[in-house]
């Protein structure tokens, strides 16, 4: 039997333990807090530190309630069923029963450690999507997360107390307002000449030379079309043969010019693009998906941090234009929160994830 003062001691050095790991991973913390632009002193209280980290990988704080939750009904859930079964094991012991006894203590270790088991899993899930989220703010690699979770203290002081930089606070989600277009960020005017986007191609944005006059047609002069009558139906008269040969030519020679495009351009973070196809790909680095040909790539300059490399496909329909989401991460939505889940005719202010962008027509 272990003597009192021994495990008097063994449960003070436990707490002891505890608190220095507390006092170490809430410092560690509060410098994160402080890269992030967050409070030091959120860093120092329970559930509250865990609601911010959450939240600053960009998923929901309130899963730290949940993940609170798990543990307290965990630890609640093994120490009745513990107490419950190692009593049964000892009247066992007492009865004479030793197989039954043993058999009441196995049980009483297995299933406390089943339950642990089973709420865990979802503990850990939760706890790695917040490592991997806080990680890309900070540059790391999955391979921080794994450390994460096996050495949480360490992984937070070298995110909190090393070299990695964090890129920029987390933006706040567009506000479910009809004005959401007028809180658009203010965008100097396309001008013909004006510097290219970054991965779009300078004649886009050179203004097309004047049409050349068309040289004259080389035969004999057409003959002259008689005046129409005083009274009744006006008709040309008949064309010589050399007329209509001449006429023949000209039609053969020609070159049809169409009426120019309606002067559409979407106003993206930084600046103003002229839309130049009948199909646009929109993201952070964007590709053409299989099926679109020709279409123009418009980059968007990323500062939400939730534009996925191909986001958005833009198609000129007619008059107007239609709006369709290529599985992006965080969705693509139109003035008031509405996502859009299927090609949706747009015009004015959308969002890709946090990224507000605007569709203009001619003026």
């Amino acid at each position: 039997m272990i003597p009192p003062v021994t495990t008097v001691l063994l449960l003070g050095a436990s707490v002891v333990v505890g608190l220095a790991l507390y006092v170490w991973t809430a410092l560690a913390l509060s410098a994160l807090f402080a890269k992030a632009g967050v409070s030091r002193g959120q860093a120092w209280v329970p559930v509250l530190n865990v609601w911010v980290l959450f939240v600053l990988a960009g998923l929901p704080g309130w899963w730290a309630i949940a993940i609170a939750a798990l543990v307290i009904v965990g630890g609640v859930a093994t120490a009745i069923l513990g107490t419950t079964l190692a009593a049964a094991a000892v009247d066992a012991s007492f009865g004479g029963d030793v197989a039954g006894a043993q058999s009441a203590a196995t049980v009483a270790t297995l299933v406390p450690a089943l339950i642990w088991l089973v709420l865990l899993i979802p503990v850990v899930v939760l706890h790695v999507r917040m490592l991997l989220g806080i990680g890309r703010r900070l540059g790391f690699g999955a391979g921080y997360a794994v450390l994460g979770v096996v050495l949480f203290p360490v992984w937070a002081s070298l995110a909190g107390w090393g070299s990695a930089r964090w890129d920029e606070p987390a933006p706040a989600a567009p506000e479910p307002t009809t004005e959401a277009e007028a809180a658009l960020p203010a965008l100097a005017p396309f001008t013909p000449g004006a510097a290219p986007v970054a991965g779009m191609p300078a004649a886009t944005f050179a203004p097309a030379p004047p049409a050349p006059a068309p040289a004259p047609l080389p035969g004999p002069e057409p003959e002259p079309v008689a005046a129409p009558p005083a009274t009744g139906a006006w008709a040309p008269a008949a064309a010589s043969p050399a007329t209509a040969a001449a006429a023949g030519d000209d039609v053969d020679e020609r070159t049809a010019i169409a009426p120019p495009r309606a002067a559409w351009r979407l106003e993206v973070p930084g600046a103003v693009v002229p839309l130049v196809a009948d199909a646009v790909v929109l993201g952070r680095n964007p590709a053409a998906p299989a099926g679109v040909d020709g279409a123009q790539l418009v980059p968007i300059d990323d500062a939400t941090r939730t534009v996925s490399k191909t986001h958005a496909l833009l198609r000129r329909t007619g008059a107007g234009w239609t709006l369709v989401d290529l599985g992006s991460t965080n969705g693509v939505f139109l003035p008031g929160e509405r996502e859009v889940t299927a090609p949706t005719p747009v015009t004015g202010a959308f969002f890709l994830g946090d990224a507000a962008l605007a569709l203009v027509g001619p003026s």
